[in-house]
């Protein structure tokens, strides 16, 4: 997955891994670095702070995957929440 990050212009998210993009198409390789700023996750997002939720998606994949609930300390429906949401960041990988 690799670390992602807003691209030079603001209006995209680029990460530093090449896991499965391919360089052919101009989204990965030297020639993305320069234009994006890294390998392109997405572009065309219209407001900056999507760009930024969205850069943000794995670092919050990860601290959901981390809660414990063991003691049932989170509320119920805010632990389906958390169900809910890894679910769907999950949902291609079934």
């Amino acid at each position: 997955m690799g670390n992602w990050k807003v691209g030079k212009n603001k209006m995209t998210v680029v990460t530093d891994s090449d896991d499965g993009l391919k360089e052919s198409t101009g989204h990965a390789g030297e020639d993305a670095k320069k234009y994006y700023g890294g390998n392109l996750i997405c572009e065309s997002i219209w407001r900056e702070k999507d760009a930024h939720l969205i850069a943000a998606a794995p670092k919050m994949l990860e601290a959901l995957q981390n809660l414990e609930n063991d003691s049932n300390q989170i509320p119920e429906h805010a632990w389906k929440l958390v169900k809910d949401a890894i679910s769907c960041a999950l949902a291609n990988e079934r």
